[in-house]
């Protein structure tokens, strides 16, 4: 994000030869600490009523660069500790993702709390169309239903070719990233991935969520999101890029790409001016041409300076 410089109140009582000496704002009392020099602190409503080099800040007293008064003077993830801008402060509950599990974060206090997603399993829980052990596939390892009956029937049949599998016209051929099919149960891409995914669009009611954890840095101000979408011929896919699962449950989009039939799609997301740091999703749905063998290629970049 674009961080803006805080600055710590200082007063316009400029007898600084006879103030006291300071190493923190600790040591000062009411006043403020400013080159080893206790300030009393006035009030201000603008920043002309501060003194050359300062600010008003938002507590309405006057503050230099690197300080802060109260929480009011820090990002808004943030708080103000000892006249320092520290740690990620809360005030409501956020989306989180655990392994590739998607949960919640509550806010108590004003302290984020642990994830409430579940941690990856040991072993696939066979049968309810989850990615339990978080190894890219619902389901693996599992029996197949009918498996093992008629061993033998149609053996070598389209090897090699994709023969032999059926597209059921319903639920489609499943590619190892479903069960991917709302925006609370994306497939988790990691943390500011630079992944290209293969998947199927096979049926025209299949949507396909991907998400992944975003982490801003601070001190980079030229930091974005990338996300090319490459189209096989005849078929039409659209993707949008979320804030948040919530964003994305409520389709309050950030960026979107619809090209229309057979075009890739290429969509940027630079930074704000807030913290961007959270989990992010993406999404692909079709229009035209649903196929079970002739894939689309997602490629997400994830927050990383240009």
């Amino acid at each position: 994000m674009l961080r803006l410089l805080v600055l710590t109140m200082v007063t316009v009582s400029l007898g600084c030869d006879n103030a006291p000496a300071c190493d923190t704002i600790d040591d000062c009392g009411s006043g403020t600490c400013v080159a080893g020099a206790c300030i009393v602190a006035d009030g201000c409503s603008v920043d002309s009523e501060c003194p050359d080099g300062f600010v008003c800040g938002d507590s309405g007293l006057c503050r230099a660069a690197g300080q802060c008064i109260d929480d009011g003077d820090c990002q808004a993830e943030q708080r103000c500790d000892q006249g320092t801008c520290v740690g990620t402060a809360c005030t409501v509950a956020v989306p989180c993702v655990e392994d590739c599990h998607v949960g919640e974060r509550p806010c108590v206090a004003g302290i984020p709390g642990p994830c409430t997603a579940l941690p990856a399993a040991d072993a696939e829980i066979c049968g309810n169309n989850v990615d339990d052990d978080c190894v890219g596939g619902v389901d693996d390892g599992c029996p197949a239903e009918g498996e093992g009956e008629g061993e033998g029937e149609g053996e070598g049949e389209g090897e090699g070719e994709g023969e032999g599998e059926t597209c059921d016209p319903v639920n489609g051929l499943a590619d190892e990233f479903e069960s991917n099919d709302s925006c609370f149960a994306c497939f988790d891409l990691g943390t500011d991935p630079s992944r290209a995914v293969i998947a199927t669009w096979d049926i025209a009611l299949d949507v396909d969520y991907f998400c992944f954890t975003a982490v801003d840095d601070v001190a980079q101000t030229n930091e974005r999101i990338v996300v090319d979408l490459d189209v096989p011929t005849g078929m039409d896919l659209d993707v949008s890029v979320y804030r948040s699962p919530a964003d994305c449950d409520a389709n309050v989009r950030v960026a979107s790409g619809e090209a229309g039939t057979g075009i890739d799609e290429h969509v940027v997301v630079l930074e704000t001016n807030a913290n961007d740091s959270g989990v992010w999703v993406v999404r692909v749905d079709g229009f035209a041409g649903p196929s079970c063998f002739d894939p689309y290629t997602l490629t997400v970049r994830g927050l990383r300076p240009e």
